[in-house]
């Protein structure tokens, strides 16, 4: 969806000549495995690339505890039994 609607949203600004700021949440849904994060986020810049706009930032969650919500990188999911939180 990222692909298909944000050229449409910074098109419409870009043509107001509006200064907004563009930052994308990929862990926005709670869960997630990386590869489709990464994924986001990828397109995230690319597409602002294409378009002439500027990314402004990423907001990632982080805590300090061991919680198991995004699987996969450098961690399997096999890995993740060992961790997950009850």
């Amino acid at each position: 969806q990222l692909q298909e609607n944000l050229p449409g949203l910074i098109r419409a600004v870009l043509t107001r000549g509006k200064s907004i700021v563009w930052i994308i949440d990929p862990t926005g849904s709670g869960t997630g495995d990386f590869d489709t994060i990464r994924s986001e986020l990828r397109t995230f810049f690319d597409v602002h690339e294409s378009m002439g706009s500027h990314p402004g930032g990423v907001r990632l969650e982080m805590t300090g505890e061991d919680v198991v919500e995004y699987v996969g990188g450098s961690l399997s999911a096999a890995d993740s039994d060992e961790l997950r939180v009850e």
